[in-house]
């Protein structure tokens, strides 16, 4: 690999995320095992805000994983996934909507009876989740606006998962991890500093930088993407995004 000429690592095209997760699931009315691991696979990534979201309403840390637990466990039964489609909107839109309505009307049997039972058709790792609640800025949040917040900063963090896996599976996690942090702030760590890190020169920093930018911001739109029901949507939803973490 030439240090001053880093390669271009392919993205996916924006297409391909057109036909899969929240679309599709609208477009399908729920029905279908393809959809019904969309949302599954939705609900893996998006659970966290959900229980942020309980846990602002005042419910406690174990009845807050019993009724996220539950609350997946109800809305992936087939009659429920009915209940996805075009006029519901965003994905979290429908997610919040849905979790209050279960949350008054559909819980009704003590938490505790749920807890550790032998049906779990989703696996949601809360092993931190409650040590991530307390890192929350809680004092003089809503739940809505909590809920935004930690649903914005899961995005932003799967996407740059992905981006490092990118630069992982291409041998250039070094160079990725020199430049992540230009991501949001171009003022740490200087780029010729980075440059003499890496041995590269200052131009082709400067390039690599601006391509890892390039693909994070496409990053964001594909991810973006695969939780409003039609493309139209993403650039309403990327600065919904941006306006919960300011």
């Amino acid at each position: 690999m030439d240090p001053d000429n880093p390669t271009p690592i392919p993205i996916p095209a924006s297409k391909n995320f057109a036909t899969t997760s929240w679309s599709m699931i609208c477009s399908a009315g729920g029905s279908g095992i393809e959809s019904r691991d969309a949302l599954e696979k939705l609900c893996q990534q998006y659970w966290y805000p959900l229980y942020v979201y309980l846990r602002r309403k005042n419910y406690g840390h174990s009845e807050s994983e019993d009724l996220t637990q539950g609350f997946f466990l109800h809305l992936l039964a087939r009659d429920r996934l009915q209940l996805a489609n075009s006029q519901r909107g965003r994905f979290r839109s429908f997610l919040l909507s849905s979790l209050e309505n279960y949350a008054i009307h559909q819980w009704r049997k003590e938490t505790a009876q749920k807890r550790g039972g032998p049906v779990k058709l989703i696996n949601l790792d809360f092993g931190d989740a409650e040590t991530r609640y307390k890192y929350e800025l809680v004092d003089d949040e809503t739940p809505q606006r909590l809920f935004d917040r930690a649903w914005a900063v899961e995005i932003l963090q799967l996407a740059i998962d992905q981006l490092r896996s990118e630069y992982e599976s291409s041998g250039k996690a070094r160079l990725f991890d020199a430049l992540k942090p230009h991501l949001v702030d171009s003022r740490i760590d200087p780029l010729v500093t980075i440059a003499e890190q890496l041995k590269m020169s200052v131009g082709a920093v400067k390039v690599a930088a601006h391509r890892l930018r390039q693909r994070y911001r496409q990053r964001l739109r594909d991810l973006v993407l695969q939780t409003v029901a039609q493309p139209d949507q993403v650039d309403d939803e990327l600065a919904m995004l941006l306006a919960a973490l300011a």
